[in-house]
């Protein structure tokens, strides 16, 4: 029997690991010392113009609808104005733009109703008078106004008169009973209906005293200086910033781009000692517009 032995050759156009290898052998210096180069250059660039960031934070315990009213133009415009940030920015559109997306941040603190609100500028102290200010008018315009206001007005002057007449007929309840123990027969019979509506003046008085108490403190405002459980802090230590992890992105993406670019100057130079793949280099250079140097016409 003839065994019959087959040599099955690899495909000239196929890439091999020995390939890639003298590629990068022959770009190493450029695949090594680019990257670095690229992030020295960024982690300076970002070193000499990037500002240090001061943060102050409070803890404040507010609704979800008071947190919005924190974000609102009502409120954070005159703070801009209080500490001086809309000279920065030209007008106050822009200054609240750029604070609202750059400056102010916002958390809920777990499950809990409190909110920890955070401002960042260029300095602790101004980073916190800013705080400062956008409480401070928070805590004034969660004070209702115009209509809202007097309806809680009118609301407070009827539980008021409610709760004092309820009062007065507490008060005859309890003449009624002092006559009674005095030895007024006459007041007898009637001790014991008095001592059901005694009961129900009593709970009566109660609630509608609880109404009051928040009649009143909705008409201060939702928000007071009793709902700041951390006022604003100030943090001497600036905020860290990216510049290394943003220099090691920008060498390794440079890395890459240089790693790509070797393997394409390594295709280039493998298709052109292959006849059959000149031709294909041609029609790449043409596409780009790309001609020899011996097809270019000579000058006179």
């Amino acid at each position: 029997m003839n065994v019959i032995t087959d040599t099955i050759e690899a495909p000239e156009d196929e890439i091999s690991l020995l390939d890639i290898a003298v590629a990068i052998a022959e770009s190493w210096r450029i695949l090594v010392f680019g990257p670095i180069v690229v992030g020295l250059c960024v982690f300076g660039f970002l070193f000499f113009t990037q500002q240090d960031r001061y943060a102050s934070s409070a803890l404040l315990q507010i609704t979800q609808g008071e947190a919005a009213l924190l974000e609102s133009a009502s409120v954070v415009d005159p703070a801009l104005e209080a500490a001086d940030w809309v000279s920065r920015y030209g007008d106050v559109a822009e200054a609240r733009r750029e604070f609202l997306e750059k400056s102010l941040k916002t958390e809920k603190v777990g499950e809990t109703e409190y909110l920890r609100v955070t401002v960042e500028d260029r300095s602790p102290e101004s980073a916190r008078a800013m705080l400062t200010a956008l409480i401070s008018e928070l805590i004034r315009n969660s004070v209702p106004r115009d209509e809202a206001r007097r309806a809680l007005e009118q609301k407070l002057e009827t539980l008021e008169r409610s709760a004092e007449s309820m009062r007065e007929s507490l008060e005859r309840l309890d003449s009624l009973y002092d006559r009674a123990v005095s030895g007024d027969t006459g007041a007898v019979p009637f001790l014991g209906e008095a001592g059901q509506s005694y009961a129900t003046l009593i709970s009566s008085i109660t609630s509608t005293e609880q109404e009051i108490l928040a009649t009143r403190m909705a008409l201060e405002g939702s928000v007071t200086t009793s709902d700041i459980i951390q006022a604003p802090t100030l943090e001497e230590q600036p905020l860290p910033q990216k510049k290394l992890l943003s220099a090691v992105l920008a060498a390794f993406a440079t890395g890459v781009v240089l790693l790509l670019f070797a393997f394409v100057r390594a295709g280039f130079a493998n298709a052109a000692q292959d006849a059959r793949s000149a031709g294909k280099v041609e029609r790449i250079k043409r596409a780009f517009r790309l001609k020899r140097v011996s097809d270019r016409p000579g000058r006179l």
